[in-house]
């Protein structure tokens, strides 16, 4: 008898058991199905941000739901890019004066990566272009469309500057190391010409480019330049709402911290591609001339569009570009 009681609190336990490891699955099933939900959601609900926020910036909500649209477009470049190389894309976050990211697993191969890069710059392109062929061919519309299309072609031309995480730097990784230098260099042309203290945020980006040096110098660099950012807009240098000014200090010390925190507790790893070896002196011309291209096309076109633009339109643009 105590045999068969014990037989059926072992069949009860074991029915116990299936029976939490059911709740567990059924909790997981559900939370995949929250998730699937919730990343789609994270990435409507940012965009819905940024068009406020440049709406309530630029004082049209039209304007603020094509610039957005522009970059939608630029980061769709990415996804696709991505997909055709086997890759799975992150959801879109939009992120207010600073554009979108995607947040991609990390690129086995230079050409993966210069592929990834190149998709949005080429479909971003396409996109700026789209909206002055509307506003060129279909009578009776609205400026606006060369606006957008104008700021669209700057926004891609200036991502084509050679230095990570800007596009250009994707790009041109394949073709060596010395080119990120010129990138730099560029960066700190747009600083100069701009006197905008917010492209100071772009040099505090452009840091993780030069991982070669010794671990501390990224995050002591990076609060370095933000502290000069902050005094600079102390200073009331700049044209930017100030509410864009404190956005940007907040920004910059995010990163910072970021910064200070993951050098603090790991190891820089420089990394290593599978095609290093494989690169031929052809391939890394071959991706040179796309960048060049692409840059010769973009820079043609705002030669195209900018005797169209009417002088306050095309004042409006630059300070929007910078």
């Amino acid at each position: 008898m105590e045999k068969k009681r014990t037989g059926w609190l072992g069949i009860l336990s074991i029915a116990l058991v299936l029976l939490k490891k059911q709740a567990v699955l059924i909790n997981a099933v559900k939370m995949l199905k929250l998730l699937k939900v919730a990343k789609p959601l994270v990435m409507v609900l940012s965009i819905l941000v940024s068009v406020i926020a440049y709406g309530w910036l630029y004082g049209s909500w039209w304007f603020a739901g094509g610039l957005v649209a522009m970059i939608f477009i630029h980061e769709m470049g990415h996804v696709i890019a991505l997909r055709r190389e086997g890759l799975p894309p992150s959801p879109m976050v939009f992120i207010p004066f600073l554009g979108a990211a995607i947040f991609v697993p990390v690129m086995k191969t230079r050409h993966t990566e210069a592929v990834v890069g190149i998709g949005g710059p080429v479909l971003g392109t396409i996109g700026a272009l789209a909206a002055f062929a509307v506003w060129a061919l279909v009578p009776g519309q609205s400026d606006l469309w060369l606006l957008v299309s104008y700021v669209g072609l700057v926004l891609n031309l200036f991502n084509l500057v050679p230095i990570s995480p800007l596009d250009g730097g994707r790009i041109t990784q394949i073709c060596g190391a010395w080119i990120k230098y010129v990138g730099l260099a560029l960066v700190l042309t747009f600083l100069a010409l701009s006197r905008q203290p917010s492209m100071i945020l772009i040099l505090i980006l452009v840091l993780d480019a030069f991982n070669g040096m010794p671990r501390w110098w990224r995050p002591i660099l990076s609060g370095i330049l933000t502290i000069m950012m902050t005094t600079l807009f102390a200073m009331n240098i700049g044209t930017q709402h100030w509410l864009i000014d404190i956005f940007d200090v907040v920004m910059a010390s995010f990163f910072t911290l970021t910064y200070w925190l993951y050098d603090r507790n790991n190891e820089r790893v420089v990394q290593e591609y599978e095609d290093d070896q494989t690169l031929t002196r052809a391939d890394r011309l071959k991706w040179f001339g796309y960048w060049i291209a692409l840059i010769a096309l973009l820079v043609g076109m705002l030669l195209v569009q900018a005797p169209y633009m009417p002088k306050k339109v095309l004042e409006n643009a630059r300070v929007m570009a910078q």
